[in-house]
């Protein structure tokens, strides 16, 4: 079955491509099946083997009965990860979670940005002068349950337009809607993408022993929660914050499931 034509690219800074996230997926706990349907296309992006129908809409073939009937919504976050990769808006990137005096004690992360590319927001200072662009570091702490944050998902502006759409932290630079004048042309491959970043690495500055390295596994449950909690939500124009009662079953049903693969 050929692989759609669609999916995710991947930031020439990255320390993970489009193969490697493929070999991370075909080497962890999940089910053969679902590392089945993974693919890397002829554009180099990582997608999906899916069956595009008349008229609009896909199926992905030979998934589990169980995920079919998908009871209670328990597979949704499977599904979500189909659709944020197959809505064909986002760009990954790697990055690294550290600890140092600044961060009250918790692992926040710090993307491999592609040049002066950044998240922020724009502001207007006077009315009469040019929109700046504002960097922004409070997403770094996106969830606030979690002491080591490894994921995160940055909306391109314009991307959430929902009514009464949370206040967010973060945005990335949409070049369509013309770049702010403190901010040089992006060199970067992101183009008009929202931005998907994972931790690689882990990183304690306060401490003189090194942190545990990351485990494939634990990259792709991560990968799998930023893509099937954030990404898709965003896509689709519904609320991604945490605290969102059908967001926090998303996030608990992923951990549920790769909980009990790690733990036979």
């Amino acid at each position: 079955m050929p692989c759609a034509p669609r999916g995710l690219t991947f930031a020439q800074t990255s320390k993970i491509d489009a193969k490697k996230m493929l070999q991370k997926i075909n080497g962890s706990v999940i089910d053969q099946w679902m590392k089945d349907i993974f693919c890397v296309n002829k554009k180099r992006m990582l997608s999906v083997k899916v069956i595009f129908k008349e008229g609009g809409g896909y199926e992905i073939p030979n998934i589990p009965l169980c995920v079919v009937e998908n009871k209670n919504g328990d597979w949704d976050w499977f599904y979500n990860v189909v659709y944020a990769i197959l809505s064909d808006k986002w760009h990954v990137t790697t990055g690294v979670s550290v600890k140092h005096d600044a961060t009250q004690g918790k692992f926040i992360m710090e993307p491999d940005y592609e040049g002066n590319d950044k998240a922020g927001s724009r502001s207007l200072k006077m009315k009469l002068t040019p929109e700046m662009w504002v960097p922004s570091t409070l997403y770094q702490f996106a969830d606030p349950k979690k002491n080591v944050v490894l994921g995160l998902t940055i909306p391109m502006e314009g991307m959430v337009t929902y009514t009464k759409k949370p206040k967010l932290l973060a945005e990335m630079v949409n070049p369509s809607y013309g770049l702010p004048y403190n901010i040089s042309p992006l060199n970067g491959t992101r183009g008009s993408r929202g931005l998907v970043a994972v931790a690689d690495r882990l990183k304690d500055k306060t401490s003189s022993n090194p942190p545990p390295a990351l485990t494939d596994d634990r990259i792709i449950n991560d990968f799998f929660h930023e893509l099937g909690v954030h990404a898709a939500r965003i896509s689709s124009n519904k609320n991604a914050k945490h605290g969102n009662p059908e967001v926090d079953k998303l996030e608990d049903d992923i951990d549920k499931y790769f909980f009990n693969k790690m733990n036979p």
